[in-house]
């Protein structure tokens, strides 16, 4: 069954997160390194509204990227 969910995210979290992403660089050959965030939030009336941006610890390369958090 599919559920027809609304999601809000507001505008400044998206430039945040590229903010982060795009300064994410191997310090060996600049490569760019994949960044992994969590939207956190809470659903109002059938939206899911975000509110939160989370970086977990994480080890990454230019193709892949892992939790590292508990």
């Amino acid at each position: 069954m599919a559920v027809n969910m609304r999601v809000h995210v507001p505008y400044e979290i998206i430039p945040k997160f590229l903010e982060v992403a795009s300064s994410n660089k191997s310090p060996q050959d600049d490569q760019h390194i994949e960044t992994l965030a969590y939207l956190l939030g809470h659903e109002d009336n059938g939206t899911l509204k975000a509110t939160e941006l989370v970086f977990p610890k994480q080890q990454g390369s230019s193709i892949h990227v892992e939790d590292q958090g508990k």
